[in-house]
């Protein structure tokens, strides 16, 4: 969001991994991939007490291009690298059926079965489980970071990072919505899903809708209810809800499905993202900072990251 002669406002912290192939795909396809700025191919950590530690890949062939990140490493003993070295068997030679296998562990059941050093769960693993689904290690399925860590061993640019060179309307959405209206599309906004219709079996047979402000037309597919409601019929239905409302709109026919019982069991996690302008440089770091110490497990400085956020000045931008 831009509020006009002000700031851009963003949702998140916005990061593209190499392992992104889908989104890529789509940006191809819209004219906007050449718009990402990929960084230096590191993981930054820094500590308290101004201490500082990285995992820096090398040009070679997976999985031999992690290797050199984790034993030219100079934080941790070389006792405690070869513990994780022990475990990095398992995650690159498991396959799904072991990673399958895994989800009834939590993470850090996972770390301590398999022997890897409990400073490396402080201090490595701590910031990137946080960073991914904002959960704890105690808390999160071993199978969710076995998954990115295997992906990341087997492809050497999965975990390569880049930004947009400024905001996601600048860059993503606005000129997704300028692809869709050129062909034919309109993309309507300031409107919230109320109800899902279905059929005896489950099938969706239409969507109603609360607008914002009133409205005078109608679009395709729109059945006016009043000047605040609507619904709509179409061939397709897609949803993209955070899971606490997705729940509350699954009507009572879905329920019967296995799909959507696993659903109901989701649990959302509370997330806050804070935007902190200072006056004066905080980082020089041009890329993400995982910083386990703090309370911040993930932040960058876009005015070092995104060149169109730089008013010499430091936008740091965190979510927890």
């Amino acid at each position: 969001m831009c509020i006009r002669d002000s700031d851009w406002i963003e949702t998140g912290l916005h990061v593209f991994f190499g392992a992104y192939e889908e989104i890529f795909d789509l940006m191809r396809d819209i004219g906007t991939y050449d718009r990402i700025l990929w960084k230096e191919h590191v993981l930054t950590y820094t500590l308290d007490q101004g201490e500082r530690f990285e995992f820096r890949t090398m040009p070679l062939p997976s999985p031999l291009h992690l290797l050199p990140a984790v034993f030219q490493n100079r934080y941790f003993s070389l006792g405690e690298k070869a513990t994780l070295a022990k475990a990095l068997v398992p995650i690159l030679f498991g396959g799904e059926k072991y990673y399958a296998a895994q989800d009834r562990l939590t993470y850090q059941q996972w770390h301590r079965e398999v022997g890897i050093a409990d400073r490396m769960l402080s201090k490595m693993f701590l910031p990137m489980t946080l960073a991914l689904k904002f959960l704890k290690p105690e808390d999160i399925s071993a199978r969710v970071v076995l998954d990115v860590s295997g992906l990341f061993l087997r492809q050497n640019d999965a975990s390569h990072m880049g930004f947009l060179k400024g905001a996601p309307e600048k860059h993503l959405t606005g000129p997704l919505v300028e692809y869709i209206q050129a062909r034919g599309g309109r993309v309507l906004t300031g409107a919230k899903v109320t109800n899902i219709q279905t059929q005896p079996d489950g099938t969706i047979s239409g969507v109603e809708v609360a607008w914002d402000e009133p409205r005078a037309t109608a679009a395709a597919g729109e059945t006016a209810l009043n000047s605040t409601a609507s619904r709509f019929e179409a061939d397709y239905y897609i949803t993209a809800l955070p899971i606490h409302n997705l729940k509350k709109l699954m009507p009572e026919t879905w329920q019967r499905y296995d799909y959507f019982k696993g659903l109901a069991q989701l649990e959302g996690v509370p997330v806050m993202t804070v935007h902190l302008w200072a006056d004066r440089q905080i980082s020089h770091i041009d890329n993400v900072i995982f910083s386990p110490d703090g309370i911040i497990p993930v932040y960058a400085d876009m005015a070092n990251t995104t060149p169109e956020y730089d008013y010499h000045l430091s936008l740091i931008h965190i979510s927890e």
